[in-house]
């Protein structure tokens, strides 16, 4: 099965990151949006056990971003939704920044678009759902 909903347009994240930096950086100079921008996805996972399915398909590669970054996330990655729900820099190389800006692109669809808590999506067009589930999350395995 191929990929085919949700995708991430690189173009538009690179520049939408671009921005968000631009910005950031006037209004707090000295300090680190990459770390800003973690610090947040962390702080809405760690508020409450699910709100890491507001990040959908992209919670993989933002789990593997925040683990990076020196985030404690234990438990089970997706290596193959990871690869494709990610952010990449122009050399077509894994970027953790844009990753997250990725994922922060997604929760704003989701949290316009979905119930809180619903874990089913349509990565591939055809109505077989995916569906998401970290348990290491979700139990509390995950310490912060």
């Amino acid at each position: 099965m191929q990929f085919v909903n949700y995708l991430p347009d690189q173009v538009y994240l690179a520049d939408k990151l671009a921005d968000h930096r631009a910005e950031f950086e006037k209004n707090n100079p000295g300090q680190s949006h990459s770390e800003f921008m973690a610090r947040l996805a962390n702080k809405i996972v760690r508020a409450a056990p699910q709100n890491y399915l507001r990040f959908g398909p992209y919670w993989w590669a933002l789990k593997a971003a925040l683990i990076t970054r020196g985030y404690a996330y234990s438990g089970e990655l997706e290596p193959m939704i990871a690869g494709t729900y990610c952010g990449l820099n122009e050399k077509g190389e894994l970027d953790a920044d844009i990753t997250i800006v990725a994922a922060f692109e997604f929760a704003k669809m989701y949290d316009a678009t979905q119930f809180q808590g619903v874990r089913q999506f349509d990565l591939f067009g055809n109505g077989e759902f995916y569906v998401l589930m970290d348990e290491s999350v979700e139990l509390g395995k995950s310490k912060p």
